[in-house]
């Protein structure tokens, strides 16, 4: 046994069961959902269409039940679509059956209310499945037509799944058609999307098809690996239909391969599979490998038995009556879809003719419309000549009182430059006033200073007692006069005419200045040097950087401020 296969055998033993018992498991919810369902409505629709549709490839005999008791109450309820659904499920039901003209009676129906309810992810599976009726009807051409049909819905709405299982169609079809090339190519494409979304059906379907193709080309070992990934999966999900197809393709195989005893195995649990659920294509397909088998061991009486059963079998799917049934229900949707058009086309043309009245009306109306603009216009015409002289007369009343209110707005600039200079005129004799004083004061306080000193002098060489008593009280005299206030206030009075509220803000943000801060304060402002300010307040050098190192701290100014600027720039 080649070492492929001895894999292949030990897949499917190994295969679990799980996804047979998750198969198994969403049928009986749904039935045990159907005994406990009691509401007549859509949702027990869709119940019936879901079971149904689970139905599909276990036993079809079921599904078609569970789509006529849907399509009854969908009727009844008129739930369109569920209806729709319901005659998808019965028409797919009757194809695995063989039963043709049935199938495309259901499926017509199917595309026709998906179609009226907008649904195009139904309309494209009914038209994908109205594909394979004519593909097992041995009509690929027509399969294509529809098959191309439904993949340009499924690529519109993006249906991945959808457009793999397509695919797997097309191809079936350029393989009937000997075009192997293109068929592998479309199985490929199938297979891939299959696989990166892990739907198992797609890849048990593809795996059948691509086994079927290499029969065909004489390559039976990659033929029997393909169909025995096949049969795995189909008998994991519990898919009948699918099971009897794959055995019979392998029985086929072993035909050719001469194991005939491993042949004639397949093909008895085929021919039993396809018998107990129905499935008519298979059995025909399985009869007539079974006529050969017999023929092949001289069994000739069982061969002409098979042969018989075989032509019988293939007269009650493919006899005349029934093509001529397909081709009249064919011929019948042509017709309907042809009114169903002169209808569309009744409806533009009347369309049409209200297009044209309205565009009349509007044409009419247009008219109107014109001569009233017209009108309207020549009066606002008229309006506006009559509004524009007023406008213009007014203009000119306008630039006239504002040339008159120029001119007095000049005279009254003049006058405030007049006025401006005036002030600016006392200020500056204030600021010489100002300076003359701190210049007398400054001098005044040199003169007694240097009076002191020569005092001071007469009464250390004084040997007179008389005299020196004498000096003393000049010293006296002199040290009232450089501390004497008078002419403070004198000086302050008129640093205030020119420094306007400086000493009243300077107390309102810093109330606990002193007199004597103050003094400095008024003389940092006038910009004056340590050693003007020393002879002004009496004091040392020393005493006046002491003073100014108090006063800054008062002030809150960090290192990096200049006292000079704080004051001079303080309002």
């Amino acid at each position: 046994m080649p070492l492929r296969l001895i894999f292949t055998l030990l897949f499917i033993l190994l295969t679990p069961s799980v996804l047979l018992a998750q198969a198994r498991q969403k049928i009986d919810s749904l039935s045990t959902l159907l005994k406990h369902y009691t509401k007549k409505d859509t949702t027990l629709v869709d119940i019936l269409n879901q079971t149904g549709f689970e139905y599909w490839t276990i036993e079809a005999n079921k599904s078609e039940q569970y789509g006529l008791d849907a399509l009854e109450l969908a009727k009844k309820i008129q739930y369109l679509s569920g209806e729709a659904m319901a005659n998808r499920v019965i028409g797919v039901s009757h194809w695995a059956r063989g039963n043709f003209y049935d199938a495309l009676q259901y499926l017509f129906t199917a595309q026709e209310l998906y179609q009226r309810n907008e649904d195009l992810l139904g309309a494209a599976n009914s038209t994908m499945n109205i594909g394979l009726v004519y593909a097992d009807q041995q009509n690929p051409d027509e399969a294509l037509r529809y098959y191309m049909t439904a993949l340009g819905f499924f690529n519109k709405i993006g249906y991945e799944d959808r457009i793999g299982t397509t695919y797997t169609k097309i191809g079936s079809a350029y393989a009937s058609q000997k075009k192997y090339s293109l068929a592998y190519e479309y199985f490929i494409k199938a297979l891939q999307i299959h696989q990166r979304i892990n739907f198992l059906f797609g890849i048990q379907e593809v795996s059948n098809r691509l086994g079927i193709l290499y029969m065909d080309q004489g390559r039976l070992e990659e033929a029997e690996t393909h169909l025995f990934k096949s049969l795995s999966i189909a008998r994991t999900r519990n898919d009948h239909e699918h099971i009897a197809i794959n055995l019979e393709n392998l029985a086929k195989i072993y035909i050719q391969q001469k194991k005939y005893s491993q042949a004639e195995n397949f093909l008895d649990e085929a021919y039993n599979t396809a018998k107990a659920y129905g499935y008519k294509k298979s059995l025909l397909a399985i009869l007539f490998d079974l006529k050969e088998l017999t023929a092949i061991k001289k069994d000739y009486q069982a061969s002409l038995l098979y042969f018989e059963q075989y032509e019988v079998l293939k007269d009650s799917i493919f006899n005349q009556a029934k093509s001529h049934q397909i081709a009249a229900l064919e011929k019948e949707r042509e017709v309907r879809d042809k009114e169903q058009l002169l209808s569309v086309r009744k409806k533009e043309i009347l369309l049409l003719q209200q297009d044209a009245r309205i565009d009349s009306l509007i044409r009419s109306l247009l008219i109107v419309t014109v001569i009233l603009l017209s009108s309207v216009g020549f009066i606002f015409y008229r309006h506006q000549k009559v509004k524009v002289r007023k406008n213009f007369e007014l203009l000119q009343s306008r630039q006239k009182l504002s040339e008159s209110r120029e001119q007095l707005a000049n005279v009254e600039l003049e006058n405030i430059k007049l006025k401006e200079k005036e002030l600016k005129q006392e200020l500056e004799l204030r600021n010489k006033e100002l300076t003359s004083y701190t210049v007398n004061f400054i001098q005044k306080n040199e003169l007694l200073e240097e009076l002191e000193l020569k005092l001071q002098s007469l009464k250390k060489t004084a040997t007179d007692p008389e005299l020196a008593k004498e000096l003393n009280g000049l010293l006296q005299h002199v040290n009232k006069k450089l501390n004497i206030d008078r002419d403070w206030e004198d000086f302050k009075l008129t640093f205030e005419n020119v420094h306007q509220n400086f000493f009243g803000n300077l107390l309102k943000d810093y109330p606990d200045l002193s007199p004597a801060e103050l003094k400095l304060c008024a003389l940092l402002r006038l910009n004056m040097g340590t050693r003007e300010i020393s002879a002004l307040l009496g004091i040392s050098a020393d005493s006046a950087k002491t003073a100014r190192y108090r006063l800054r701290k008062k002030l809150n100014l960090g290192q990096e401020q200049s006292l000079n600027d704080f004051i001079i720039g303080f309002a």
